[in-house]
């Protein structure tokens, strides 16, 4: 492309040469012949055919142009397409556009997308997860990677045009209809009396509540979505009691973090709470996200991405974990058998392990393929989650099970 430009350039030189010769030889004639008339005619003839080569070479050049451009778009295209195939098993430096079937999604800096294919599709619920810099990871092995990082689903979200950096539409709490088909339909019109926190002047910790959820849509309304934890919060080591803080992980196997209040009171985080344990887990530089705990907005546009026919979110006995789900067994982990409102101690489940109707067990994360849907575990049943909401001035939210309130103070039951 260049050399053709340079050929270009060398025949415009000539043509100046040679009118510079023309004028030469008319002045000799004009001299010795008085041929003025003659020589004005070849100058302007000749300066004629100077416009009209200069014009095609102009179009030349635009045309070249045009397919440098061209070839410098395929190229871009190329190293993307070569950059998304490579994704895939690779921790990511910076905040990185991740693209699959046409949808888009965002990878933080600091995680990594799953090397296991079925794990890797936007629509199928894209995992990603927190492995150290430098770590070998055997991808062959899912079990392996699965019990040892962190990991996060995808939740895509509809920003459209009319939407702002602090209203997006698709992005709401909502009420639902059944509908046998699509799993429920969310609805407008949710019960007021739920709300979430939207304090800016006060002086306790509700406010903090308020600048993460302004700071979560807003998130949204840039990159289209939000991350999940794949599995209930949960603890290396099994809880007993309320007493005391454990290590927290969104991993495969552990036990659920479960004797955890609120916060110290309905306006203050304190320490050893859900919320607190939830804000704490993704709060530095290293990464390009932050956690918090899920707010109500953000558990209805989980349960609008994983709802399908055969898993209804109105009636989820058939995939979640209810005492009154029909037998179902499981093949990993451990359980621990509610009986008479007390908790008894887990037990591993060893080669398999049926739960039958109108038992109530407490299983450990991401147990069973059944109760699972777009590589989220455990959202029907199993236990409580805690949520931003409140119902009042003395309740906060729980969802899992059914939309009701716990009391902030009850730990039994709650993840």
């Amino acid at each position: 492309m260049r050399k053709n430009k340079g050929i270009t350039l060398i025949a415009l030189i000539i043509t100046i040469i040679i009118l510079l010769i023309l004028v030469g030889v008319s002045l000799n004639l004009l001299i010795k012949g008085d041929l003025f008339g003659s020589a004005e005619k070849a100058v302007e003839g000749t300066n004629a055919k100077v416009e009209e080569q200069q014009t095609a070479v102009d179009e030349l050049m635009g045309e070249l142009d045009e397919v440098e451009k061209e070839i410098e778009e395929q190229q871009r295209q190329q190293e993307e397409a070569e950059k998304q195939k490579n994704l895939p098993g690779t921790r990511v430096s910076e905040n990185t556009k991740y693209i699959r079937d046409g949808k888009t999604a965002w990878i933080p800096k600091g995680f990594t997308v799953s090397g296991i294919k079925s794990e890797q599709s936007i629509e199928g619920g894209l995992v990603i997860y927190d492995i150290p810099e430098g770590t070998t990871v055997d991808w062959t092995n899912p079990d392996s990677v699965k019990t040892a990082y962190n990991q996060f689903v995808w939740i895509p979200v509809e920003v459209t045009a009319s939407d702002t950096e602090t209203s997006i539409e698709a992005f709401k709490r909502s009420a639902w209809t059944a509908n046998a088909e699509t799993g429920g339909e969310r609805t407008t019109g949710l019960n007021t009396s739920f709300t979430e926190p939207n304090e800016t002047n006060d002086t306790d910790d509700k406010t903090v509540i308020a600048k993460q959820i302004a700071e979560l849509t807003k998130s949204i309304y840039k990159y289209g979505g939000f991350y999940i934890g794949r599995y209930e919060a949960g603890s290396e080591t099994e809880r007993t009691s309320s007493s005391g803080v454990t290590t927290l992980g969104i991993k495969q196997d552990m036990y659920p973090y479960i004797y955890v209040k609120w916060g110290d009171s309905m306006s203050s985080i304190g320490t050893t709470g859900a919320l607190y344990l939830s804000n704490s887990l993704y709060n530095t530089n290293e990464y390009g996200a932050k956690s918090m705990l899920c707010t109500g907005a953000c558990w209805d546009s989980m349960l609008d991405f994983i709802k399908d026919r055969e898993h209804s979110v109105m009636d989820s006995r058939t995939w979640g974990n209810y005492s009154n789900s029909e037998t179902f067994e499981i093949t990993r982990g451990a359980y621990a058998v509610y009986n008479n409102n007390t908790l008894g101690s887990s037990n591993n489940v060893g080669s398999k392990y049926s739960k039958m109707k109108n038992t109530s067990i407490l299983l450990t994360t991401g147990a069973t393929e059944r109760n699972c849907s777009k590589n989220i575990y455990d959202v029907a049943g199993n236990c409580w989650e805690w949520t931003t909401e409140s119902v009042s001035s003395s309740a906060r939210v729980c969802r899992g099970r059914q939309l009701r309130q716990q009391w902030f103070s009850q730990s039994s039951e709650q993840s």
